[in-house]
């Protein structure tokens, strides 16, 4: 993530000043982005909010569904 250097101008420093939303799959694409968003929250002096966002298997239960994410959590 070190290699990273995005361009912040004035406009958008001022527009992050409070938090940047993320959402995430935790995947190998989204961690390049969360470091991306890492990156500019710390040129605009701004928290980074990640939130799990994944597509509901509208075949399982919610109980089943909270299982899954517990046990893909796990495992990383």
């Amino acid at each position: 993530a070190g290699h990273l250097n995005p361009i912040v101008t004035e406009e958008i420093r001022n527009s992050l000043d409070e938090a940047i939303a993320l959402p995430t799959d935790f995947s190998a694409t989204a961690r390049n982005a969360i470091a991306y968003a890492m990156q500019v929250a710390m040129k605009c002096n701004s928290k980074l909010l990640l939130f799990h966002a994944y597509e509901r298997n509208n075949k399982l239960s919610e109980e089943q569904v909270l299982v899954e994410m517990e046990s893909q959590a796990e495992r990383r």
